[in-house]
């Protein structure tokens, strides 16, 4: 018999060695995939101009609920549109959001120096409430192109004349690709036009961040499941009561709302995700302890308070 007891104790410790590692694994492997999901693909890329401006493209944020992104635009000029000297602008210039709507103007300045960086924001098409497979669009649609998605305008570059009018500046794009935004995996198309620079950008939830939000829910689930197998296993009589399980309960109940908010970028409380899991976890944690205290009140005796009688000597 001791010698069974042994077998078994090394069972146990050697199951939980394993469940160890595999918590670390998985622990290491969801750091490294958020740390490295700021994925960028160009699909398509206009190349420099030698007589112009350069522009580079970044994603700076994301906004799901307003249906909004920022981008930055820094602009390299070349040729005669700059002083190599002191590495500024030598010419004024007009840069010209292109967006939908809110389009926003700014005003180079000769002698402004070279570097600094333009924000634009821009509607895009998405869907926030089916997080985390939500992804976010911008683009233009044309139904009589062969490719009814394309490359939308984006901004336009001009020369200010002594006249004020402006006078179009060739516009290319710099060989770097736009930095990625944790948590994200953005597909771009960069084509400039003339004076003009058009993208087609597409951005999703990175697999880390999809892998991160399939544990949460599937441990949200396993908690729910726990719970009403405890419930019924009091409420058929197959388990002791234990007064101590209804904070238990309470406190499983209670820790739904801070598991929600820490999804990475969860939206407001209203997603598919909340519809579909995190309601449903609340209903059965609260059926499952309304059965406990149904029972602890059917199957615990009454107490009894009559007096005692002194024991005799």
């Amino acid at each position: 018999r001791a010698g069974w007891t042994l077998v078994r104790k090394l069972g146990l410790v050697r199951k939980a060695l394993l469940a160890a590692i595999a918590l670390v694994a998985l622990f290491g492997a969801t750091l490294f995939g958020y740390a490295n999901s700021g994925q960028t693909r160009v699909l398509e890329r206009s190349p420099r101009v030698a007589q112009g401006v350069n522009v580079a493209i970044d994603l700076v944020s994301i906004d799901p609920d307003q249906h909004v992104i920022t981008l930055r635009a820094t602009l390299f000029p070349e040729g005669r549109y700059l002083d190599t000297e002191d590495n500024t602008f030598a010419v004024p210039l007009r840069v010209t959001s292109l967006a939908p709507k809110d389009s926003v103007i700014y005003n180079i300045d000769v002698g402004q120096a070279v570097g600094g960086s333009l924000d634009f924001d821009l509607p895009v098409v998405g869907k926030p409430q089916n997080y985390p497979l939500d992804h976010y669009d911008f683009s233009y649609f044309d139904p009589q192109a062969a490719e009814a998605s394309r490359a939308a305008p984006l901004l336009r570059i001009e020369e200010v004349g002594d006249d004020g009018k402006g006078i179009p500046v060739d516009v290319g794009l710099d060989p770097e690709d736009p930095g990625g935004l944790v948590g994200w995996a953005e597909q771009w198309r960069l084509i400039a036009q003339g004076p003009k620079l058009r993208t087609e950008f597409s951005v999703q939830r990175s697999g880390a961040v999809i892998g991160a939000v399939a544990v949460v829910v599937f441990l949200v689930l396993s908690m729910a499941a726990l719970a009403a197998t405890v419930a019924w296993a009091v409420a058929t009589r197959r388990r002791p009561i234990e007064a101590t399980h209804a904070s238990w309960f309470a406190a499983m109940l209670f820790a739904l709302i801070p598991l929600q908010g820490l999804l990475p970028g969860a939206p407001g409380i209203g997603a598919w995700i909340d519809v579909c899991v995190f309601l449903w976890v609340a209903i059965v944690l609260m059926a499952a302890m309304g059965v406990f205290m149904i029972s602890w009140l059917r199957y615990r005796g009454r107490p009894d308070y009559a007096p005692r009688e002194p024991e005799a000597a």
